[in-house]
């Protein structure tokens, strides 16, 4: 059975003490790569009174809500990355740091890199301004895109892309977040 077939198997099971139910649950968890964590121990437990009275989309619902949480917290715990950390200063003049390292305004400046250090708040405020303003229906989809993707995360900062409306998360986007500000000292470190 696949992830689809065992996660219908799972909703239409009336009891989430029951053996089967916890099996299900435990074969969806090790195709996902979830290799830990209590299978549906707290969370389903605190769902069972109510359990019987969800319709199938509830329940869904309640699973994939459940999955999510045990990728995040137990997916391969040793493998999970953690971002660079990105600050930005206002003294007498903005001042970037990645991983504690001063970046020269020049790698910006020239475009030594395809992407800037943005204030997340600043371009969901630009966004929803560009929104109201936009005539082109292919357009404001576009940016009603990123703005939902800006607002799913809560970064301070993210990098945005000069060249595409691309973001990059600390958070949502790790990896390539990491490879993008390694880019960054490396140019740094060029001057």
């Amino acid at each position: 059975m696949n992830i689809t077939q065992l996660r219908a198997s799972l909703v239409e099971q009336n009891d989430t003490n029951s053996n089967a139910f916890h099996d299900t649950l435990k074969k969806i968890m090790d195709l996902m790569g979830v290799t830990t964590g209590d299978v549906a121990g707290q969370h389903f437990t605190f769902v069972g009174d109510t359990w019987e009275q969800m319709d199938l989309h509830e329940r869904l619902s309640a699973v994939d809500e459940y999955l999510k949480d045990e990728i995040n917290n137990f997916s391969n715990p040793e493998e999970k990355v953690s971002p660079m950390e990105l600050t930005v200063t206002h003294d007498r003049s903005r001042k970037i740091f990645i991983d504690g390292m001063l970046i020269n305004d020049e790698v910006f400046d020239n475009e030594m890199v395809n992407y800037c250090v943005v204030e997340r708040a600043d371009q969901i405020a630009g966004l929803c301004m560009w929104i109201g303003e936009c005539k082109d229906p292919s357009q404001r989809q576009l940016m009603m895109d990123d703005l939902a993707q800006l607002n799913s995360v809560g970064d301070e900062f993210v990098l945005s892309s000069i060249l595409t409306n691309e973001f990059l998360s600390p958070t949502a986007d790790t990896e390539h977040f990491n490879e993008v500000c390694q880019e960054i000292i490396e140019q740094n470190n060029s001057l």
